[in-house]
């Protein structure tokens, strides 16, 4: 899948679930880095950065740090895991799927084949996907004026305490 696409229904999901545009930002950043980290071609496509494992061990890890000592910074990382793991999700929906062996390995693959990446299967399933979720945010009640006023002031605030105003 097309990063704009992890992005934003990675974002969408998020947001729909929180209400929380810090914590969209933040899923929506993570969204990339599997395939961030493979990069300068030192990581083999869709091998170890997408194999699942880790990923959901270190949000789980950080999941329960938050919910032990809650903080900006565990809620921030939480987040940005949870992109992560849900770009891999996105990606298990592919043709080329992602690694569920023991070893991060080709041969043990999920791959649901609901599209190929850069094709038009991709852009219907991403744009399936994210009208699920902006109307699931629409009917909690996420879209409206009221909220997002909110919610941007609210990293207004946050912003101005970290630059110490």
């Amino acid at each position: 899948m097309r990063w704009r696409n992890h992005k934003i229904i990675t974002g969408l999901a998020v947001y729909s679930i929180t209400g929380g545009l810090l914590s969209a930002a933040c899923a929506a950043a993570g969204a990339v880095l599997p395939d961030v980290l493979e990069m300068g071609g030192l990581v083999k496509h869709r091998s170890v950065t997408h194999w699942p494992y880790p990923h959901l061990i270190l949000a789980l890890a950080l999941f329960f740090w938050e919910w032990r000592n809650p903080s900006l910074l565990p809620y921030l990382l939480f987040f940005v895991a949870f992109g992560v793991v849900t770009h891999i999700l996105l990606d298990c929906l592919s043709k080329s799927g992602v690694p569920v062996g023991i070893k991060p390995s080709n041969e043990r693959r999920i791959a649901l084949n609901l599209y190929k990446t850069f094709t038009v299967s991709e852009e219907i399933t991403a744009a399936g996907l994210m009208v699920i979720f902006a109307t699931t945010a629409y009917v909690r009640g996420f879209l409206n004026y009221q909220h997002l006023h909110l919610e941007v002031n609210l990293i207004a605030q946050l912003l101005g305490t970290l630059v110490g105003r």
